[in-house]
């Protein structure tokens, strides 16, 4: 079994999509749920159990499996090969192979097939979920970003990209970095040091704090018209 989550809600098992009866079956009951629910849970959890398990295997190879707090799906996820490749895309960065980084992460960019967890409506338990996808987007996209300045590639292109998600996440000091780095080098100083002085106004206005030395270092390179760090170290292999 596998689960796609980022995007509309699929259910497969060897490459083919599975019916499991609807939303309902992967939903959850409130606490101050009516007195059924513990029998409607149980024809819920039976039904699942055929549509994910049609030949009867033993309970023991199941996917659906009991744990402390009811039932768990014990199946892997595009969310979770998504983090691996960050994982891997990270190290690539970190030893200066940024085409094999840029390949990586572009299969992990494609992922995503819209907004996490589509089409199962709004629940409590899925808040926590959709923000966690939201957050990994979001460092898929830095690590993206980096690979690309780090390879030459359009500098407009990746500010493009960027402007949304630094709009939505205000404070990510990070996120601010890259952009402003894309700017600069799209001949967009103005627009680069407002980027980073809007990043600043916000942390300070939440926690009190001042960014970091390599949000600063970044502004005084752009300030002094030199070129930004991502320009020093000369690109390696190529990019399919």
């Amino acid at each position: 079994m596998f689960l796609r989550v980022l995007g509309p809600l699929r259910h497969e098992r060897d490459g083919q999509d599975v019916d499991i009866g609807g939303a309902r079956l992967a939903d959850v009951w409130r606490p101050a749920a009516r007195d059924s629910a513990a029998t409607s849970l149980h024809v819920s959890v039976s039904k699942l159990r055929r549509a994910i398990d049609p030949d009867r295997r033993a309970r023991a190879s199941s996917p659906l499996v009991s744990t402390a707090g009811g039932y768990a799906l014990a199946v892997g996820s595009d969310a979770t090969e998504v983090q691996d490749e960050d994982r891997r895309a990270s190290g690539l960065l970190g030893a200066g192979e940024f085409a094999a980084a840029y390949d990586v992460l572009a299969e992990a960019w494609a992922s995503w097939r819209g907004e996490p967890y589509g089409e199962v409506g709004e629940h409590s338990w899925l808040v926590r979920e959709r923000r966690r996808c939201d957050d990994l987007r979001t460092y898929v996209a830095e690590l993206h970003a980096e690979a690309s300045l780090r390879l030459r590639r359009d500098a407009g292109g990746v500010g493009l990209d960027l402007a949304g998600l630094a709009e939505r996440h205000p404070t990510r000091e990070r996120l601010a970095v890259l952009l402003a780095i894309a700017l600069y080098r799209d001949q967009r100083q103005d627009e680069a040091l407002r980027v980073l002085r809007l990043t600043r106004d916000h942390l300070r206005d939440l926690s009190g704090l001042d960014p970091g030395p390599d949000f600063q270092l970044v502004e005084q390179l752009i300030l002094a018209q030199r070129p930004d760090p991502y320009a020093a170290q000369p690109p390696t292999g190529s990019v399919r």
